[in-house]
């Protein structure tokens, strides 16, 4: 157990910080990009008779990417929704076997939704579906926006997943060994 604990320790601080640490910061950077964008093209469109048609195209691409990119930050930050209102009541054996089979059912959700992506990904590749807009940019841009943020989504609630793996199995053992240390005292 102590071999898939290191394990579990290594891939979650060492891994998935990167990993997540890389995408919000390249979530961020497209943010300020946004705003800038947004910005220059309301300034330009109301001093000059210039059209500029690439900012509207773009601006969506770079929300799918921010959007997408900040899913497993923001798991690994602890900011998803918690229920805690209603959870907090209940006995923390009740609490820790809701979190593990929660976080199983979204790592399956979030897979499905991952295979899906691909597939959308495969068939605006083949098919070089574009942008309906004057530039006509291609879709598999932001579709592939999607399939890295759900990729690393997914290793990240894997992570969560065998992190809660320990905390439960910790928690047994402990509550275990607690009626044997009452009947020893």
């Amino acid at each position: 157990m102590r071999r898939f604990e290191s394990f579990v320790s290594w891939y979650n601080d060492r891994l998935i910080r990167w990993i997540t640490d890389v995408l919000a910061g390249t979530a961020s950077i497209a943010l300020v990009a946004v705003t800038l964008m947004i910005s220059s093209y309301i300034i330009i469109r109301e001093m000059t008779p210039l059209k500029i048609y690439f900012v509207e195209e773009w601006t969506e691409m770079l929300t799918v990417l921010i959007g997408y990119f900040a899913f497993a930050y923001a798991l690994r930050m602890k900011r998803h929704i918690i229920v805690d209102m209603l959870v907090r009541h209940f006995p923390e054996a009740t609490r820790r076997v809701l979190e593990l089979s929660t976080g199983i059912l979204g790592l399956i959700a979030i897979a499905f939704t991952l295979q899906r992506a691909i597939s959308f990904l495969q068939y605006n590749w083949v098919r070089h579906i574009v942008y309906q807009g004057v530039i006509r940019t291609p879709m598999w841009i932001p579709s592939l926006f999607i399939v890295i943020g759900l990729t690393v989504f997914v290793l990240a609630i894997l992570g969560y997943n065998m992190q809660k793996i320990i905390e439960f199995t910790a928690f047994a053992r402990k509550k275990k060994a607690a009626p044997l240390a009452a009947q020893e005292g």
